[in-house]
């Protein structure tokens, strides 16, 4: 994991309230026959870190993701999602969306 984002999870955490968190990887295969995915994260913290197609929106508890032409690579490690993750592709297709999970303690 980048340093940054690393020192940037341990502030939002400290900032929270939290005392410690434990961090694991998260990887969302979709397929080439669904566009919305549902993905619950309640009490923990969701930065994406791969890159998310054009057209794609992402919504959360916290914030809405719509990526456009320019915005992909702005959104990775800065967007902290929250509750439930919603993941709406344009189309209907194969790719890896990975992220990172922080979990509070």
């Amino acid at each position: 994991m980048d340093n940054n984002l690393y020192a940037h999870i341990a502030k939002r955490v400290k900032e929270l309230g939290y005392t410690d968190f434990h961090v694991e990887p998260v990887r969302i295969v979709t397929k080439a026959t669904k566009r919305i995915y549902f993905f619950p994260a309640y009490n923990e913290l969701i930065f994406p870190i791969s890159d998310i197609p054009e057209g794609t929106k992402i919504y959360s508890d916290t914030c809405i993701i719509d990526v456009g032409t320019h915005t992909a690579e702005l959104i990775r490690d800065l967007s902290e999602l929250t509750g439930m993750i919603i993941i709406e592709l344009p189309v209907a297709l194969e790719h890896l969306f990975e992220f990172i999970r922080v979990i509070l303690q």
